[in-house]
């Protein structure tokens, strides 16, 4: 199983995301964030991965979401064991510097950091896929909210 952290970043009504392509050429998005490293703190994990991602930096706020994921693959399973569970924690943050991101270390299959309008990122492919529409609603709730993996996911 990995932990992930990812960032909520609202900035004028835009959400920061990245576009990604997968293995069959689809695009979707992805909140910026990634793994934990070993003994490393959530907090400092998520300002390093929104970094490598975006060239963002970033404070870290409040705990908004778990989202889980588990991959019903069995080839998935076999080749990316350790991406085939995922639980990740997404955290409302704010910049703390320029928001013209610029990758500084993308992740495999991402493209572009982008601002996306709000209302139009309710509507993409996002992952984790548990987000897809429910934006505003995490974004106005004030605690976190857990959105456990289905029990036979069709996209992963």
């Amino acid at each position: 199983m990995r932990s992930e952290v990812k960032a909520l970043l609202l900035l004028e009504g835009r959400l920061l995301l990245n576009r990604c392509r997968d293995e069959s050429g689809a695009f979707y998005y992805a909140l910026p964030g990634g793994g934990q490293r070993p003994f490393e703190p959530m907090e400092t994990a998520l300002v390093r991965e929104v970094l490598e991602e975006t060239g963002l930096h970033i404070r870290a706020g409040r705990l908004a979401a778990v989202a889980e994921e588990i991959s019903e693959n069995p080839q998935e399973r076999e080749r990316f064991p350790e991406y085939a569970h995922r639980i990740h924690h997404i955290f409302l943050a704010e910049a703390a510097g320029p928001a013209a991101p610029v990758p500084v270390e993308p992740d495999s299959g991402q493209e572009a950091a982008e601002w996306v309008p709000l209302a139009q990122a309710q509507q993409l492919p996002l992952r984790p896929f548990q987000l897809r529409g429910r934006l505003n609603e995490i974004l106005c709730s004030s605690g976190a909210q857990f959105h456990p993996a289905p029990l036979s996911p069709t996209d992963f």
